[in-house]
């Protein structure tokens, strides 16, 4: 199949690794997950809590993440219908994905950028007549300041709050991780946030020599991610042309097609 043996190393939190690891089987790939970041609660629900409570006051939500939906609206299930509680609110979302999941939890209309990144979404909103409008960000506690700056200056208001975090695990397979690099057994090291990648060499240290041998090839998902790699100097080798799993998996397997279709 198309990536015939190619050991590739996942370093998104194992409960959303499922998918990428299925579709490097299917291309006979060999998928190592290594996770570098967990998604966990906030450390307290009240500030959710009493943006639930308050939704009334708001024209609009804003999602970032899948994780922000999950958090958000699982949050508002415990508490009671989620129907109500956001009709006829301004929804916009950032991914394919997050829209799916917002559609699973009974959202409809929802406005979604056609390039998935918090860049496009900022753009998308400014075609929106915002001045006076009031907006929720339920957010991780790393977020960017991207889309509260766009809604500041286009003149609306913005409460933001935590709904989930983002942190460092404690892998307990880093020594095994360390040998594949030592032994040259790693051909694509995937990434597909600024977390995993800060993460990724907080955990094995850095040293883009030793970690990155002439055979190892970076991918990123996306600019966001892109931008946090180059700030270890280092520049990826793959990137795809839209920021989701699909299209992420298609971009390592057109790399290495291209390499045995020019040798």
């Amino acid at each position: 199949m198309r990536l015939n043996g190619k050991t590739i190393l996942i370093t998104r939190p194992i409960d959303q690794a499922v998918e990428m690891i299925e579709m490097i089987r299917a291309e006979k790939g060999i998928p190592i997950a290594f996770p570098t970041i967990e998604i966990a609660p906030p450390d307290t629900f009240e500030y959710l809590d009493k943006s639930i409570d308050s939704i009334y006051m708001y024209d609009g939500i804003i999602f970032t993440s899948q994780n922000a939906v999950s958090f958000f609206f699982d949050r508002v299930k415990s508490r009671g219908d989620i129907t109500n509680i956001v009709k006829d609110k301004m929804i916009f979302a950032v991914g394919g994905k997050t829209g799916l999941l917002l559609e699973q939890y009974g959202i409809g209309t929802i406005s979604i950028p056609e390039k998935f990144s918090a860049v496009e979404l900022s753009n998308l909103i400014k075609q929106e007549s915002l001045k006076g409008k009031c907006f929720l960000f339920p957010k991780g506690n790393i977020a960017k300041e991207t889309i509260p700056s766009t809604l500041k200056a286009l003149g609306a208001s913005v409460d933001e709050v935590v709904v989930y975090k983002t942190i460092p695990p404690s892998p307990e397979n880093i020594d095994s991780i360390k040998k594949l690099f030592d032994n040259n057994s790693v051909d694509v090291v995937t990434f597909t946030s600024p977390s995993t990648v800060k993460n990724f060499f907080n955990l094995l240290g850095y040293d883009k020599n030793k970690n990155f041998s002439s055979q190892v090839r970076i991918a990123v998902i996306g600019p966001t991610t892109k931008k946090a790699l180059e700030e270890f100097e280092i520049e990826p080798d793959i990137e795809p042309t839209q920021s989701t799993i699909q299209s992420f998996i298609e971009s390592i397997i057109d790399y290495y097609k291209n390499i045995t279709e020019n040798n």
